[in-house]
């Protein structure tokens, strides 16, 4: 399986569906941290790659994986994602489909949970996959405002 997508429970062709009831990003929280959006994140994600995705961790963080693989540092997770690019040349992220369930903010640290729906294949010619799970996700505000990933742990089912 191409893992690229589990960086940050994000990757692939972000939806920008919006909730019927609500009208808003039914993925988003409206207390979400400012200048932390799925724009950006799906801006940095969709083309898999590994320098572009490094900039959406800290230097210190944590990525478990499903399995229980451990990265260490922003270093650690972007070689991670490298030998996963070299093993999988044309992997391909088609859907990613997040839902935020919840978001607390205190002070410089967001906690998030939520679930996700993907698609992925690992080449052109081969058959289109389906995953589902869940994300637990700590981030960490940056002086310049922006928002980074501190801790990530992704489950699927």
């Amino acid at each position: 399986m191409d893992r690229r997508w589990y960086v940050a429970g994000g990757g692939g062709v972000c939806s920008d569906k919006q909730s019927p009831t609500t009208g808003s990003h039914h993925y988003w929280p409206r207390n979400a941290p400012p200048r932390y959006t799925p724009g950006r994140i799906c801006a940095t994600t969709a083309p898999g790659d590994p320098k572009l995705l490094a900039n959406l961790w800290t230097e210190d963080a944590v990525r478990i994986n499903p399995g229980g693989r451990v990265e260490v540092g922003r270093a650690a997770i972007r070689a991670a994602d490298e030998r996963t690019t070299v093993r999988h040349p044309q992997g391909q992220v088609l859907t990613y489909v997040p839902t935020i369930k919840d978001l607390r903010i205190t002070g410089e640290w967001a906690f998030e949970w939520g679930t996700f729906n993907a698609s992925y294949r690992d080449s052109a010619a081969a058959e289109v996959q389906k995953v589902k799970g869940t994300v637990l996700r700590v981030l960490r505000k940056q002086p310049d405002g922006t928002w980074k990933f501190a801790r990530v742990m992704t489950q699927v089912e």
